[in-house]
């Protein structure tokens, strides 16, 4: 979401976000300063299917609208957290 409001360059999500997920935020239409009115969390509900795996379903306030997001992330190594499946709906 910080990169949605133009608070995070996408160069710094790299190592925490798969490269799909980089393109996709990519994808989003944004003025030179992030998205009108930026992004806000309005809920955040984690789930963990397995052991290194969490799943995040989410509502956002996007240009003034709530918006649905979902949300995987897997373990890798010891303490890295990767983000390998966004949509925001």
């Amino acid at each position: 979401m910080e990169m949605l409001d133009g608070r995070r360059p996408a160069r710094q999500m790299t190592k925490i976000a798969a490269p799909r997920v980089i393109r996709y935020l990519r994808a989003i239409p944004l003025g030179p300063g992030g998205l009108p009115g930026g992004v806000r969390l309005l809920s955040f509900h984690p789930s963990q299917p397995h052991e290194g795996a969490v799943e995040v379903a989410a509502s956002v306030a996007v240009r003034g609208r709530r918006r649905a997001v979902a949300a995987s992330f897997e373990l890798t190594g010891l303490e890295n957290w990767v983000c390998d499946t966004l949509r925001i709906l």
